[in-house]
């Protein structure tokens, strides 16, 4: 493994992001593709079963924790992932504080949306380093 961008140790992944806003979630996979992951992207859950339940190879998850409105949010989305891919890595994003304070006990790699994907993206770097 060799040092990412912001200097911590990771190889190769795939990376499956779940995340509705698009600007967002553009930086995000700039970002990881500057590092050499290959990122799958959507918006909402429209094509991630599918994605979940074929032979793609997916080593980390990253999803928003609301998901747009008439969908389920991206905790229920972990837990359905986890039990098709069994030993998969979530990074789970909120851009809203006060949800992040209280569920931050029961959630790891929860991250806190900020004005770029730094925080997101040295998140993915520690979760694949574990």
């Amino acid at each position: 493994m060799a040092p990412g961008l912001f200097g911590l140790e990771w190889g190769v992944a795939n990376v499956l992001i779940v995340e509705d806003d698009e600007p967002f979630a553009y930086l995000v996979e700039k970002g990881l593709n500057a590092e050499g992951h290959v990122v799958s992207l959507f918006h909402d859950w429209s094509g991630v079963l599918d994605l979940l339940e074929g032979d793609a190879p997916i080593d980390l998850l990253i999803t928003d924790l609301k998901l747009p409105a008439g969908t389920p949010n991206g905790v229920s989305l972990a837990r359905l992932a986890i039990k098709r891919r069994p030993g998969l890595k979530v990074v789970y994003m909120t851009a809203f504080a006060d949800l992040a304070v209280e569920v931050s006990h029961s959630l790891p790699n929860l991250v806190i949306k900020g004005a770029d994907a730094r925080a997101v993206l040295t998140a993915v770097g520690e979760a694949l380093a574990a």
